[in-house]
């Protein structure tokens, strides 16, 4: 994660930048949050430096991943990989649930090996229900996690945390291997999955069609009709939907001046970034910034 010059947040939130109450932590590498309140505990638009689990034990939270509709409907769980931006549009009076947090160094060390099939449900299926075997395991982990942070000075704190995390994903790995089989997607539906990828890792700097067909090795022409008759909008929309996803996520979640953002998303200037930002909103960056709350 880097930091931009003079800044105090960054483009991805960390540990130290959650507020969540009822937070546990053990050191930098691990958070378990048992309440959480959308409005309050996540900006507007949320891209972590971090895997994040959110556990829905009751009630119903809506929301987009990545322009992409979510809900989870308790029992579940919705897993949010890094750099991944989420936006919660709605959460129901009696939602309940925990947050799960691990940073990128307490992963590694779990040297866990995931088989792919798995690791592609984790990627596309945003949602991932959970029967009450399933469920009952992710709250008894998290319950143990608890009782461990309070121990912060345990000579074999992270050792603990690091076996009671690998035995917590081989016993649930049995629940998560029985989940439905995979959907058979047409061949325009998966052209365009990987045109919404490449437009995900790109659109900072390419906004041009021909750019993302060249990657795709296909023809500009046959690439907008896929992508209009599979989605209903065009392929240009999806460019600029992601270029001001980016562009709000970075608004709301960094302190990055309005100059540095055009320059990270490279506008020729601030004025065509601006005029950009207002036909797409009918705010400029500044207003929507300030109405945002960043």
């Amino acid at each position: 994660m880097t930091k931009e010059r003079g800044s105090q947040k960054t483009e991805m939130l960390d540990f130290d930048d959650m507020s969540l109450e009822h937070m546990y932590r053990l050191g930098d590498e691990l958070i378990i949050a048992d309440q959480f309140d959308v409005k309050k505990d996540f900006p507007p638009y949320f891209r972590s430096a971090m895997p994040v689990c959110i556990i829905v034990k009751q009630g119903v939270l809506r929301g987009r991943c990545n322009l992409m509709d979510i809900e989870a409907e308790a029992p579940c769980m919705s897993i949010l990989l890094p750099n991944q931006i989420l936006e919660f549009t709605e959460a129901s009076d009696d939602l309940d649930g925990m947050v799960v947090m691990m940073s990128a160094r307490f992963t590694e060390r779990l040297n866990i090996k995931v088989d792919f099939d798995l690791m592609q449900a984790f990627q596309s299926q945003r949602v991932i229900p959970l029967n009450e075997e399933a469920l009952a395991t992710m709250l008894q982990f998290c319950e143990m996690v608890k009782r461990l942070s309070q121990f912060p000075d345990h000579p074999f704190l992270m050792e603990t945390a690091v076996n009671l995390t690998r035995a917590f994903f081989f016993g649930a790995g049995y629940f998560f291997h029985q989940r439905p089989e995979a959907v058979t997607h047409s061949r325009g539906e998966q052209l365009v999955d990987r045109f919404l990828k490449s437009v995900q890792m790109n659109c900072r700097k390419e906004r041009q069609l021909d750019f993302y067909a060249q990657e795709l090795c296909i023809s500009s022409k046959y690439l907008a009709a896929t992508v209009k008759t599979v989605t209903g909008k065009t392929a240009g929309d999806w460019i600029e939907d992601y270029v001001m996803l980016e562009a709000k996520a970075m608004l709301t979640n960094t302190d990055m001046t309005i100059s540095q953002i055009s320059d990270h998303l490279h506008f020729p200037d601030t004025s065509t970034f601006g005029k950009y930002f207002r036909r797409h909103t009918g705010l400029s960056p500044k207003e929507f910034k300030k109405r945002s709350g960043g």
